[in-house]
């Protein structure tokens, strides 16, 4: 077993492709560690790993894991890679829990989180718990809570050339389509100044939560923009996933 406090890089999570490899960043603490999943996913295009992602949750006791994902390149037709990345995801998740006693991990705590395209791949994540898209890999962890930063509820705010070619797939893309009441709790958190992901995405994901009666959390940073840094969002992640790490969904 990994000491606590150690870093293990480059493990490789998805079947015959070596290429895709998440890291997990173990806390100091006694474990079995919660479990805070962050997806690198930048305008679906890029997906690199960050050195030391979400410092100020390590520091409370929660294993950190991120993995690069499938991308569209430089075509911009974002949809492309879709559902790949998110089966990619999903693929992280089970490696996670396959490794859960070698690595000293609580699967009955993880939660998902993600910033822009990442928010979006975060959510499906969550959301996406049935077989309809791809037979979804087993064993999964339990998924207590999602952080949407500056994410999309739906597809409809993509220029007419980087659309799905269809309405099915432009539905099978969007996170809202997915809400149940029984779906996992979301922190949603938004730019008022976003030019990016247009703010009415973020009140999109929330009258859709408020739709199916999922609990949610909902703040809008004044004069801020997609960029959002995680000095503003930070604390308020790490209140509401030490509020759902303890509670039983």
């Amino acid at each position: 077993m990994p000491a606590s406090g150690q870093t293990l890089k480059n493990l490789s999570y998805l079947p015959d492709d070596e290429s895709y490899t998440l890291d997990l960043h173990l806390p100091e603490t006694e474990g079995p560690h919660p479990v805070c999943v962050w997806i690198p996913c930048s305008g679906f295009v890029s997906s690199i790993k960050p050195d030391e992602p979400l410092p100020f949750l390590l520091k409370q006791g929660y294993a950190i894991a991120t993995m690069n994902v499938h991308t569209t390149g430089e075509s911009g037709r974002r949809w492309e890679a879709f559902p790949q990345n998110l089966l990619d995801c999903k693929f992280a998740l089970n490696f996670l829990a396959r490794h859960a006693e070698e690595y000293n991990l609580d699967t009955t705590s993880f939660f998902v989180l993600g910033q822009s395209a990442g928010a979006v791949l975060a959510c499906l994540t969550a959301w996406h718990t049935d077989d309809t898209l791809f037979e979804i890999p087993k064993p999964q962890p339990t998924i207590k809570g999602v952080v949407s930063i500056c994410g999309a509820a739906d597809r409809d705010y993509d220029p007419p050339d980087r659309c799905p070619p269809t309405q099915e797939i432009a539905d099978q893309a969007s996170p809202k389509k997915w809400i149940t009441g029984k779906s996992t709790p979301v922190l949603i958190c938004h730019g008022s100044e976003d030019q990016v992901v247009p703010l009415n995405q973020a009140h999109r994901l929330k009258n859709a939560c408020e739709a199916h009666r999922l609990e949610y959390e909902f703040i809008i940073f004044d004069r801020q923009d997609h960029s959002l840094s995680p000095d503003l969002w930070g604390d308020h992640a790490v209140a509401f996933i030490n509020r759902f790490k303890r509670k039983t969904l």
